[in-house]
């Protein structure tokens, strides 16, 4: 990730506040001794492309991708950021976040052991405990637009 300049930050903090998704996912462990594995995830929608791209300038990570029209929705593009670039935006951005700041706190408070390939490491506790943290998470009451 880019150095920000502290208005930056506060810029991208507006913007994720109120166009955003800040969450951990879990998919499908590849490890036999786990059921899932976690990464924590923040994506930043807008329909107009150059801000996007605007966006991924600024921060210096993630990659963009077209969402396509549906009935509820124009076409729009997201920009993705996971793992450690995620942690040190939401750790950037926190001091100015208001709207998602609860749910900022539980991502950034989420259990993550180790590098991504280092799954097997994690203990039992550890593992229970991500999986308990992932449910506050998913049913942390989001705000409806």
């Amino acid at each position: 990730m880019h150095n920000l300049s502290e208005v930056e930050k506060a810029y991208l903090a507006g913007f994720i506040d109120n166009e955003a998704c800040i969450t951990v996912t879990r998919f499908k462990s590849r490890s036999k001794l786990w059921a899932w594995d976690f990464v924590n995830l923040l994506i930043i929608g807008n329909a107009n492309k150059s801000t996007v791209e605007y966006l991924r300038r600024l921060v210096g990570v993630g990659s963009i991708s077209k969402v396509k029209k549906s009935k509820v929705f124009t076409a729009s593009y997201k920009l993705s950021v996971s793992t450690k670039a995620c942690r040190d935006i939401l750790e950037a951005i926190r001091p100015y976040m208001v709207r998602q700041r609860e749910i900022l706190d539980l991502v950034l408070r989420f259990p993550f052991v180790g590098k991504s390939g280092c799954r097997n490491k994690r203990t039992k506790e550890q593992y229970t405990e991500q999986v308990s943290c992932h449910e506050r998470i998913v049913e942390f009451p989001r705000y409806e637009h």
